[in-house]
């Protein structure tokens, strides 16, 4: 029985080296750089230890670069112009979403019956519309 216990410690000493040897070599293989594009690194995570520094200055880095690609993109040829909506007058205005929360996040046109817009608000609510 002894013998067996001593093999199986040998055996556990021997995969926890391995384990560590991967490691080294998972760390070895990634990109430390931080620069955009890239994979990124292996970071031992502490346990409630939330967002490290380096994460953060990841992200600013990202969100500058994110920043700069849209200030460089240019709408499409086939968008409407403002001269196209001169002419248009408003008809009818109608509150539809609270104004505690403004904002539509997202718009639909039913694709058999296009009379019938839908819109969800901010303030959680959907407004049903029927353009007649």
């Amino acid at each position: 029985m002894m013998k067996e216990k001593e093999e199986l410690q040998r055996m556990l000493a021997l995969s926890h080296e391995k384990v560590e040897e991967y490691k080294s070599q998972l760390a070895s293989q990634v990109d430390q750089s931080g620069k955009a594009g890239s994979a990124g690194y292996v970071r031992e995570e502490k346990q409630d230890e939330g967002i490290y520094k380096e994460l953060v200055v990841r992200m600013e880095k990202l969100c500058d670069n994110l920043q700069e690609q849209r200030k460089q993109m240019k709408p499409p040829k086939e968008y409407p112009k403002n001269e196209e909506f001169k002419d248009a007058k408003v008809v009818a205005s109608y509150p539809s979403h609270e104004s505690t929360k403004p904002g539509i996040i997202d718009l639909d046109i039913h694709p058999i019956h296009e009379n019938f817009i839908m819109s969800g608000g901010k303030d959680s609510n959907v407004v049903l519309l029927d353009h007649v």
